[in-house]
């Protein structure tokens, strides 16, 4: 996930995908870099299906600082 870098994009977009998956932050793998004013984050979150995948696509399309997902 890249985004702009302001208030808590790491922590905002992390909170999300554990909603969806109903997981805790603790089985959630993040990893962040900064370049300028953008954040790209990694995630390793534990999915079972495509649909929890499509899932998560659409709750961090929810969030205005998300520029791209991959």
């Amino acid at each position: 996930v890249v985004g702009e870098r302001s208030g808590d994009f790491v922590g905002d977009i992390s909170d999300a995908v554990c909603e969806v998956l109903d997981i805790e932050t603790s089985d959630l793998k993040v990893s962040y870099r900064d370049k300028g004013k953008w954040r790209s984050i990694t995630l390793s979150a534990p999915c079972n299906s495509a649909e929890q995948v499509y899932s998560i696509y659409r709750a961090i399309d929810r969030d205005p600082r998300v520029r791209f997902k991959f």
